[in-house]
């Protein structure tokens, strides 16, 4: 004889001609745990109130905060595997990717002006040894990412660039001009200073083969060209030649 109970199956009679009543439990039943309650009502009042504080914040509140976050956020990131930082990273450029894309002139603009706005403010208050670490950092990242692009990636990058400097160049007024000018010659020079021979040479070479690349120029045979300073003719147009360079000197 078998009945069923809350439990299992109890077996009253056994093969044998025992009495005894066993306990067997055959199946492990596997119920799946009860869902929660959508909370959100609960959610939507919350966040208003977090919102509502938020606003009510003192400045050292707002810092504390956010510091509390930063730190909490460090340590779960320093315990992601690979495969975890990949998820996230994929998830939130997946959503910058689509809000993006539902964005408005107004609601573009508004958001880069206060992207521009705190990154300001954030660097303002940067010490040397933090400005330092964060341009190596950009340095190594950008060098990581140019090194693994393919040459397609590479055409569209500087498109995009030198069309992006071109309409900055062309809203600029004459005040910005002069200080990107400034600050442009200001940087070359300390990078100049801080050459070294060989570094000089390499961005001398660089240089020429862009100027050549961008006019057309291949280097001249040197017996076609051998003593023809010396054989001037008034018909040859020397500058529309390629290889002419007519008023600067040739290293």
């Amino acid at each position: 004889m078998c009945t069923t109970g809350k439990s299992g199956l109890f077996f009253h009679d056994v093969p044998g001609g025992t009495r005894k009543t066993f306990l067997t439990k055959l199946i492990q039943a596997k119920v799946t745990p009860r869902r929660k309650r959508f909370t959100i009502g609960r959610n939507t009042t919350k966040a208003k109130e977090s919102r509502r504080n938020r606003a009510l914040e003192l400045s050292l509140e707002t810092t504390i905060r956010r510091s509390q976050a930063a730190e909490r956020a460090a340590t779960r990131r320093a315990l992601e595997t690979d495969d975890q930082r990949h998820a996230r990273m994929t998830t939130i450029a997946l959503l910058s990717a689509t809000a993006r894309a539902a964005e408005t002139e107004d609601q573009r603009r508004t958001r880069r002006a206060a992207n521009a706005s705190s990154m300001a403010a954030a660097r303002a208050s940067q010490t040397e040894d933090q400005r330092r670490r964060r341009r190596s950092a950009n340095a190594a990242s950008t060098a990581a990412a140019r090194a693994s692009e393919t040459s397609p990636q590479r055409k569209r990058r500087r498109a995009s660039n030198a069309a992006c400097s071109s309409a900055a160049r062309t809203e600029e007024n004459e005040d910005q001009r002069y200080r990107r000018r400034t600050t442009d010659a200001a940087n070359t020079a300390a990078a100049r200073s801080s050459e070294t021979l060989r570094d000089r040479d390499n961005c001398l070479q660089s240089d020429a083969r862009q100027r050549a690349l961008k006019k057309g120029v291949s280097k001249p045979l040197a017996t076609q060209w051998a003593l023809k300073a010396f054989q001037y003719n008034s018909v040859f147009d020397y500058a529309g030649h390629l290889d002419m360079s007519l008023g600067s000197a040739r290293g």
